[in-house]
């Protein structure tokens, strides 16, 4: 009599299971994959709770601490052999993959994998001389010690792996794809609003994204600005918390746009929010990898202005899609103009069923993962 073949043992290391875009993609995929075929682990660098740790235990997962600091090596070690034996390492922490990956290999886990989630390849340049070092050691280590290198797009697939990264055969864009479930539901009643301090007559320009110096807030403060100026009914809602939220609300107060800004914290109904309260979606980030948030905003239908700066891989429905630089708010304040006399070309229905025929759907994720996995 044949068994039943032996579940296949992924810890993946994060920074901590909070709400952010790995973090979120990571539940997405934990929830739809297998079960019966694969066994989850997180490994965060933080002893602080995380808003996914319940359900991550509930699923069968476990959480484990591995606090980085001097004595991470041996932490890490003992923490593959204690919780172990893993088949796969997935590591989500960029340049410090390199060190988790040289003692995963010490550890004989067989597949060790990096994935580079962001560009960060300006910010590398413009780096001092010992952060330079460093990154320098963390890539030849990754490139050392990994069996595969996956990315989010082109561009952190570079800035992690080198410019002709993609003629290695270990390495490979993976799109992060987002499920769809939550979209496209026709909600009878829109409620939304309530509760958010927004006008029921509002034009709602929407932001979902940490606070932090990369998501560029302080542009959007500049934005809130000239539409406030043109004496329109718009609003900026932005979704998420972080370490700048309080400067960029005390900018608000300084500007006297209290009426304008909406801060509406953390949330776990985005995909309601875009459907039925934004009417345009804003990401004007210095840098990133490739966005969920952009694919979720598209898969809403909403027109979605980027920052130049975001790789064009990002744009499924694009008509939806504008990109422009960062360098003037006017430019952003007149196109939301624009988008908001002319209305979308694309139905919420069309854009929807292109994003759920994409590379972008989680389906379609989990299969290119699991292909990874079993390598």
């Amino acid at each position: 009599m044949v068994g039943k073949p032996q579940k296949l043992r992924i810890i993946h290391v994060v920074g901590s299971m909070n709400r952010g875009g790995i973090e979120t993609w990571l539940m997405q995929v934990f929830r739809n994959i297998d079960h019966s075929r694969y066994c989850f682990d997180f490994l965060t660098h933080t002893s602080a709770p995380g808003v996914f740790d319940d359900e991550i235990r509930s699923l069968g997962g476990r959480i484990i601490t591995c606090n980085r600091g001097l004595g991470y090596a041996a932490e890490l070690m003992q923490v593959f052999r204690q919780y172990g034996p893993y088949d796969v390492v997935h590591c989500h922490v960029h340049h410090f993959s390199g060190l988790v990956l040289s003692i995963a290999q010490l550890a004989r886990i067989p597949v060790r994998i990096a994935h580079s989630h962001s560009d960060t390849s300006r910010l590398d340049r413009s780096s001092s001389l010992l952060r330079r070092a460093y990154v320098y050691g963390a890539k030849l280590s990754i490139n050392l010690c990994s069996t595969q290198k996956i990315a989010a797009s082109e561009y952190a697939a570079k800035a992690l792996f080198g410019d002709d990264c993609l003629c290695d055969s270990r390495c490979k864009v993976l799109y992060c794809g987002i499920d769809l479930t939550d979209f496209g539901l026709h909600r009878e009643e829109n409620n939304a609003r309530k509760g958010l301090g927004l006008r029921d007559d509002a034009w709602v320009i929407g932001h979902v994204g940490r606070f932090i110096d990369v998501k560029n807030h302080d542009f959007l403060i500049d934005l809130a600005s000239e539409l406030a100026a043109s004496g329109r009914n718009y609003q900026i809602l932005l979704v998420g918390e972080g370490n700048t939220k309080e400067r960029i609300q005390h900018k608000v107060l300084e500007r006297n746009l209290e009426g304008v800004v909406v801060f509406a914290g953390l949330r776990s109904d985005v995909p309601t929010l875009m459907e039925e309260v934004m009417d345009v979606f804003v990401l004007p980030s210095h840098y990133e990898g490739l966005p969920l948030v952009g694919i979720e905003a598209q898969a809403a239908g909403l027109p979605c202005i980027f920052s130049k700066e975001i790789t064009h891989e990002i744009a499924i429905v694009e008509e939806l899609c504008d990109f422009l630089p960062i360098d003037d708010s006017s430019r952003w304040a007149e196109l939301i103009k624009t988008r908001h006399q002319n209305g979308s070309s694309v139905s919420k229905d069309r854009a929807l069923e292109r994003v759920r025929s994409s590379s972008f759907n989680i389906s379609v994720s989990i299969s290119q993962l699991e292909r990874c996995y079993s390598a």
